[in-house]
């Protein structure tokens, strides 16, 4: 393996002791854990077969920090004790210490050791603490003492018995203590502990914070073989949940079991996965399979292929969309198209019916993955917690398919840029804060924050297409699609926003939207599942995220204006002028000119800054134009609403709805406009006025329905 033999160049980081221990691993594990020759066999092939390559590229990582050197903190024998269990156990778990042992001989190497036998002693951890200087006197001093490295029941002591799968013991004798402390660090273990044996090892207890012992054997198992191939080779003996380790502070000869370290390295097993996801070099495409594509006799297996892309390409589908990861730098790939440029990749021989197998068993066999919290946008340097502001490296178990190819700035600023938005807002504050909320907005991939945004300027000039220009240069290319309001529920269009951030209309026609076009359209702006149709291809069904965003001089009526999809529309006025000649700034193709990574990094750093508050409140801040304008567009698109306007509740009661709706269709028809039936212009008056109906009249034919106020 290239990469293993580059590490063990001086820059490397692997030290050269790995090299010995190489020619003498498997006898040596053999005798140093008591295995058979065919427990390891076994053993050896089930990690080959469930691990990937885990040679880390570490070259430009900077070691975990030992806060007080490789000699541990200035404290006493009692205190290093008491330290360590306030770091490894609760209040009111019980620590199991063991401080009887026996002399045995390894019949192997003929060398006599002390050994720990017994159960040992059952301590609650305040009361441990209480009586540690005791619990170390108590301790032979030719032996050392014994703790075990998670907290058990009460007089008991096996695997099955422990009450937390919190730690796990990595002890490795082989390589010096210096070269054992330096893998240590730079690996990030995330370290609850480290704790000299008082001999020729280092114990590092490592967090691995599992909720079950399955889960447990699974990371300790990732833990092992991450640890193996970068050198720090473990004693496989030391996985059990119940392991002893050292007892700091006890004395072991002439030196004590010292507590070096406690809290070093990664935070948690979470943010240690994601250090070791981050320097997994990625080859893509890999050199060669990993399952193979043929059998012993030659014959095509459609079904390894699938396997391969899972594995090297971690095809799954999120949020119903099929996806391919091709690297930090690209991120997720979406749609069919990228599974089968992933399977020409693995096998370039293969035919087009040999991929199409592949790809419909990889159908089948593809995880179903939810999509990362929307708090999370994957950018060109990591992935940022907008609420916290921290930035890490952006792995596939993220499950965010869309990357932002900026780079993070938190002080990123750019003069020209805010001098623009600031013209095209006409300086007033509240246009300013919603512009800088649609940055925010449309980087938002979350559906509890639906909205859709509509530029509105009634003459040229205004600086509509300037924003949505600098919206694209924000996304890229391949984060936006740019249907008009009109087509988005046409067929096969709709499968254009599939993995899209945002839908950016630039000037949006004015045709009315109604129908099965207006139903796809509410099922977007509301975060519904969409049914896709690909010309050609398979239909299926995703639930889209995208954000909706148009320019318009004047916003096209549409035929449902129910609630769900007027309190999402959000008009924002654009009232300045713009020419070549006059006293306002020209910003013609502004857009392009401020194409630069000064501009973009400043576009989402205002998007970022503006999404907390937006997360919390749910949606853009309303202005008194937004809900006058929405109003407004609500009634264009309801003709019963424009019926009733000026009129109040008064002017309906104890009148028959059938009456009205007479004077109503004869309004409709001097207005040139079609009228709704009797049931809808019922349904509206009520709900606009605040009325019912009920059989409280008598007409001349008996009992008639006539408007009453609602209860």
């Amino acid at each position: 393996n290239r990469r293993r033999w580059d590490s063990f160049k001086a820059t490397g980081s692997i030290g050269s002791g790995t090299l010995i221990w190489m020619a003498r691993r498997d006898r040596k594990r053999l005798r140093h854990s008591g295995e058979t020759e065919k427990e390891a066999t076994e053993e050896t092939a089930q990690d080959a077969q469930d691990d990937p390559e885990f040679v880390l590229d570490l070259t430009s990582v900077e070691p975990s920090t030992l806060p007080y050197g490789s000699e541990g903190p200035d404290l006493s024998p009692a205190d290093q004790l008491c330290v360590y269990f306030d770091a490894m156990y609760k209040p009111g778990e019980t620590a199991n210490i063991v401080i009887q042992n026996a002399v045995r001989m390894n019949k192997t190497t003929g060398k006599i050791k002390m050994t720990p036998v017994g159960k040992g002693l059952f301590y609650e951890r305040d009361k441990a603490k209480d009586a540690a200087e005791g619990i170390l006197d108590s301790v032979n001093p030719d032996a050392g003492g014994w703790i075990r490295a998670n907290p058990t029941e009460r007089g008991c002591i096996t695997t099955d018995r422990v009450t937390s799968y919190r730690c796990a013991v990595v002890e490795c004798d082989e390589l010096p203590i210096d070269e054992q402390l330096r893998l240590i660090c730079i690996l990030h273990l995330p370290c609850a502990a480290i704790i000299f044996s008082g001999n020729k090892s280092i114990h590092a207890i490592v967090k691995i914070d599992a909720k079950d012992k399955a889960e447990y054997d699974e990371r300790v198992r990732y833990m092992y073989n991450v640890c193996d191939a970068n050198g720090l080779h473990a004693d496989p003996a030391c996985k059990d949940a119940a392991r002893l380790t050292r007892l700091p502070g006890a004395r072991r000869g002439e030196v004590i079991q010292r507590l070096i370290a406690i809290d070093v390295g990664e935070p948690s097993w979470d943010m240690w996965y994601r250090f070791v996801q981050a320097h997994t070099p990625e080859l893509l495409p890999p050199k060669e399979p990993k399952y193979p594509i043929f059998d012993d006799n030659k014959r095509y297996q459609h079904d390894q292929l699938a396997q391969d892309l899972m594995y090297h390409y971690h095809a799954r589908f999120i949020e119903g969309q099929p996806c391919v990861w091709l690297g930090r730098e690209k991120g997720y790939v979406i749609g069919y198209g990228a599974w089968e440029s992933a399977a020409l990749d693995l096998y370039r021989e293969s035919t087009r019916a040999q991929r199409t197998e592949a790809l419909s068993s990889l159908k089948l066999m593809a995880p179903h993955c939810k999509m990362g919290d929307p708090r999370y946008v994957a950018c060109a340097n990591g992935r940022l917690d907008v609420l916290t502001g921290e930035l890490v490296a952006l792995i596939p178990d993220d499950n965010i398919p869309n990357i932002i190819p900026i780079r993070w700035n938190p002080d990123a600023y750019d003069e020209m840029t805010d001098k623009v938005l600031d013209e095209i807002a006409c300086h007033d504050p509240e246009i300013r804060a919603n512009l800088n909320e649609l940055f925010g907005l449309v980087s938002y991939r979350g559906s509890g924050m639906r909205a859709m945004a509509v530029l509105i300027g009634e003459t040229g000039g205004n600086g509509k297409s300037t924003v949505i220009g600098m919206l694209q240069n924000l996304l890229g290319k391949n984060n936006y699609s740019s249907l008009d309001l009109a087509t988005i529920g046409r067929r096969f269009q709709s499968a254009a926003l599939m993995g899209k951030l945002a839908n950016l209309g630039d000037d949006i026609s004015n045709e009315f939207v109604h129908g099965a076009q207006l139903a796809v359209v509410k099922k977007v702006v509301t975060g519904d599942t969409v049914a896709a149709e690909i010309k050609g291809g398979p239909t299926f069904s995703f639930r889209p995220y995208c954000t909706l965003v148009f320019t318009a001089n004047a916003f096209p009526r549409i035929g449902d204006v129910s609630g769900g999809m007027m309190e999402r529309l959000h008009p924002i006025p654009l009232r300045a002028q713009f020419c070549r000649d006059g006293g306002a700034p020209r910003v013609l193709d502004m857009a392009g000119r401020l194409n630069t990574p000064e501009s973009r990094e400043y576009l989402l750093r205002l998007g970022v800054e503006a999404l907390p508050a937006m997360m919390k409140r749910g949606g853009m801040t309303p202005t008194d134009y937004s809900r006058e304008k929405a109003h407004e567009i609500r009634v264009e698109g309801d003709n019963v609403l424009a019926y009733c306007e000026g009129k109040t509740a008064d002017d309906f009661l104890g009148r028959c709805p059938s009456d009205e709706y007479l004077s109503y269709k004869t309004w409709c028809v001097e207005g040139s406009m079609h009228p709704m039936s009797q049931t809808t212009f019922t349904r509206h008056v009520g709900t606009a006025l605040g009325i019912t109906t009920e059989n409280n009249g008598h007409g001349e034919e008996g009992k008639r329905r006539v408007w009453v106020p609602k209860q």
